[in-house]
């Protein structure tokens, strides 16, 4: 069984749903961040984060060591093999929504016209 949060599980067969969850609840934004500045402090860490309250950041690291993709060296928190395989995973999602952005945002001042 994978814990997905609070309460909730998956078996194995379907991990994708876990990751498919934790992209829409937002837990991707504390990979997302390690991945791109490598290790960090607690403290760095949320700094970097912005807008995340000490409890929350705290609950989302515990449950990226419990799924394997962050785990805590001698210099912080840092990004392991897997966790850096599920980064390089949701890159072309993040570029594929950056121009869907752009082409809701031409729709929206076409539609203004």
């Amino acid at each position: 069984m994978i814990a997905c949060g609070p309460g909730v599980q998956y078996r194995e067969v379907r991990s994708w749903r876990c990751l498919t969850l934790w992209v829409e609840d937002g837990r991707w934004v504390v990979l997302w961040t390690l991945s791109g500045q490598g290790p960090c402090t607690f403290i760095a860490l949320q700094s970097a984060c912005g807008l995340i309250s000490p409890g929350v950041l705290n609950s989302r690291l515990k449950e990226l060591q419990a799924a394997g993709f962050v785990t805590k060296g001698e210099t912080g928190y840092q990004v392991t093999e897997l966790g850096d395989d599920v980064y390089h995973a949701l890159l072309p999602l993040s570029q594929t929504s950056k121009r869907w952005a752009a082409w809701l945002e031409q729709q929206e001042k076409d539609f203004e016209r």
